[in-house]
């Protein structure tokens, strides 16, 4: 009965299919308005459980936020050379993985820096110029 419906008025069908999504939510989102004349417990416990579902949404978000700035935090003071050299020692090779900058005293990886050791890829490299206003370094 209902198949030979939606093949009867397809045009008709997909317009309350597009309109079913937009009043579920408006029906919900508006739902404490007019639920409160209609069932004031109902309402009740619905404010309440929403209340409690985003306090637990929030809190989760504050300690994965924590947690990933501890990880930042551990992986930036890592030293990822000496572990790749500890468990790829045949692999690693920092003569054809990265280059000696004399200037800066450091290993530098050459597919970002030309042979001068100028970006090659200034679009992506930001300096702080001005106070808190960052542009694109030249």
């Amino acid at each position: 009965m209902v198949r030979t419906y939606f093949l009867r008025h397809p045009i008709r069908t997909r317009r309350a299919l597009e309109i079913l999504p937009g009043f579920f939510s408006w029906s919900l989102i508006l739902f404490p308005f007019w639920g409160s004349f209609l069932i004031p417990t109902f309402v009740a416990y619905y404010v309440i459980i929403f209340a409690v579902y985003w306090l637990y949404r929030s809190a989760i978000l504050a300690i994965l936020s924590v947690v990933a700035h501890f990880k930042l935090q551990a992986s930036s003071k890592f030293d990822w050379v000496a572990d790749l050299e500890k468990n790829f020692p045949k692999k690693y090779n920092p003569l054809k993985n990265l280059i000696w900058n004399d200037k800066n005293k450091k290993w530098m990886n050459h597919k970002l820096f030309g042979k001068v050791f100028d970006y090659l890829y200034p679009e992506l490299i930001y300096e702080e110029k001005e106070g808190n206003v960052r542009t694109v370094s030249n």
